[in-house]
C-alpha cells in the first residue's frame, strides 16, 4: 500500500545551555527526519487522518548524547519520536558548559 505524500514541518529549536546557535540542533534533527517520518507513516496506517503538532523536549549531555527525551502532542507517535530523538548524537558541549535542554516542535499532516 502506497501512502500519500506527507508534510512534516520542523520548527525552530529553543535551547537553554551550551549551544548558542540552534542550527547545530536543527542539523542533527534533519539527519534523522526519515526515522521521524517513519513514526508518522506507521501511525497513518491505523489513523489515516492523523495530523497535528508534537513538541519534543530533550536533554543533551556534555558528551552530546541525549540523556532524556519525551514528546507530546499526538499520543499515537509521541513515544516513537522520543525514541528517535534518544538515538541522536549531538556535538559535545564546551567543557565549561553543562547539559542543554531543548524544545523542538514538529507539525505533521497528510497531503
Amino acid at each position: 500500500m502506497r501512502l500519500a505524500p506527507l508534510v512534516i514541518l520542523c520548527g525552530l529549536a529553543t535551547s537553554a545551555g551550551a549551544y548558542p546557535d540552534t542550527s547545530l540542533i536543527r542539523r542533527q534533527i534533519r539527519v534523522h527526519l526519515r526515522e521521524i517520518r517513519a513514526c508518522y507513516e506507521k501511525a497513518l496506517v491505523k489513523e489515516p487522518k492523523l495530523e497535528g503538532r508534537v513538541v519534543a523536549t530533550f536533554t543533551i549531555g556534555k558528551t552530546g548524547a541525549v540523556t532524556a527525551s519525551k514528546a507530546e502532542g499526538l499520543p499515537a507517535i509521541d513515544g516513537c519520536i522520543a525514541g528517535v530523538i534518544r538515538t541522536i548524537k549531538f556535538p559535545p558541549s564546551p567543557p565549561s558548559k553543562g547539559f542543554i535542554n531543548v524544545s523542538y516542535p514538529f507539525v505533521f499532516q497528510p497531503r
